[in-house]
């Protein structure tokens, strides 16, 4: 067995590995909503313009509210058949085209407005609407110093529970979490209904490993 393996065998047999988890909670500062149109047809074709026109008009009415067109993209688009069931026979509906966009909006307290527009102009389903922060960077760097601390005093713990003699410093630190952001709300909509950003939390996740003195 060479020094490298060797030294491997040694650090999983004599380790402590921890976690520790740290979170920050933020106030939002952008809106997003996924909203758009399903329209039915028994022509493929007749149901793709229709919605195309209706889209068009709900596309309109965000650029009009200063929405700019590359924080208006197309999230979801598709076509299905449409059936129903009566007495066991399987009953052809028509063609559903479905086109949801996804809209950002800077200004957070505009989002109802926003959303009523695009109601106004022909949206028919509007799928989730949720917050989140623009620069998370300076929320996550601090949720993870939270991490790194909790996951630190564990290992403190461990090792004076056990008597053992902990290094200053980990033998290898894993960063495991990622920003977070709320999940979307289902939403029974109504014009000018109030939409309440509240706090999304941007949490963080460390793994810390130890070799101790054998």
């Amino acid at each position: 067995m060479d020094e490298k393996k060797a030294l491997d065998v040694c650090a999983c047999d004599h380790t402590i590995t921890v976690t520790g988890a740290g979170s920050i909670d933020a106030t939002p500062d952008r809106g997003i909503a996924i909203l758009g149109v399903e329209t039915i047809s028994p022509s493929i074709t007749e149901a793709q313009q229709e919605n195309a026109s209706s889209i068009t008009s709900i596309i309109t009415s965000l650029t009009n509210m200063d929405i700019p067109p590359n924080q208006i993209g197309t999230a979801v688009y598709q076509i299905e058949e449409e059936y129903k069931y009566e007495d066991n026979n399987k009953i052809f509906l028509g063609y559903k085209v479905t086109h949801l966009l996804k809209v950002i909006i800077d200004d957070v307290a505009l989002t109802g407005i926003v959303v009523d527009s695009a109601v106004e102009a022909g949206a028919t389903t509007i799928s989730s609407i949720t917050f989140d922060v623009r620069h998370k960077e300076p929320y996550y760097m601090k949720a993870q110093k939270i991490a790194l601390k909790q996951a630190t005093l564990k290992a403190r713990n461990i090792s004076d529970a056990l008597g053992l003699s902990m290094p200053k410093t980990p033998h290898r630190i894993i960063e495991s979490g990622v920003p977070s952001t709320i999940q979307p709300r289902n939403v029974a909509y109504a014009s000018a209904t109030p939409i309440q950003p509240g706090q999304i939390t941007i949490t963080a996740a460390i793994t810390l490993i130890y070799l101790l003195a054998t």
